[in-house]
């Protein structure tokens, strides 16, 4: 989950970065003659969110391997679950990020809000006060936050069992509002 966040928040800042830096521009006029973009903003963001999933999924993979066979982690009892979880959680993710990097001005600007955004979800997924721990209405916010959600199915996957409906729901919702506004927000300049 760390590198999904991770990924989420480089994301913010590199696709920032490249929109001001005129790459995307450049990219864009580079179509010549014609008035069109070359790519739909959808098939763009689709491409970046295929390219940082996939290097999520290797991350947990090598973070499994070697917890597994270097430390004598046990591995999660309901892999399937997990590794459904994770997927979904590191999509919400990476599509909050997009939606920063679509709505902030600059690099910096999206780096900054990136990081003033990321650190109340770490402490709504239990970081800094376990989430059993949490009172009850702190609990219920948690739940309906894309790194809380992510943090019980990843949890409810590692017990043996598949994630909840609700925090499912949760992450789902989260995907589809933040990839749909990342791309209505979209913009080549």
């Amino acid at each position: 989950m760390h590198r999904s966040s991770l990924h989420s928040r480089s994301l913010c800042w590199r696709y920032s970065r490249c929109r001001n830096g005129s790459l995307l521009t450049a990219i864009r006029r580079s179509c010549g003659a014609c008035a069109s973009p070359p790519a739909r903003p959808v098939l763009l963001l689709s491409a970046q969110l295929i390219v940082c999933l996939f290097a999520s999924f290797i991350s947990m993979v090598t973070i499994l391997a070697i917890g597994y066979l270097a430390f004598a982690v046990r591995l999660p009892q309901n892999l399937l679950a997990y590794i459904v979880s994770f997927g979904l959680a590191a999509l919400t993710m990476l599509c909050l990020g997009l939606l920063v990097a679509s709505l902030a001005p600059s690099g910096p600007a999206a780096g900054a809000l990136g990081t003033v955004l990321f650190f109340p979800l770490l402490f709504l997924a239990g970081l800094w006060i376990p989430r059993a721990s949490m009172p009850d209405g702190l609990l219920v916010i948690s739940d309906f936050s894309p790194l809380g959600a992510a943090t019980q199915t990843l949890q409810d996957a590692t017990a043996g069992s598949w994630p909840q409906l609700l925090h499912a729901a949760v992450l789902i919702g989260w995907c589809i509002v933040c990839g749909t506004l990342a791309a209505r927000c979209f913009r080549w300049e």
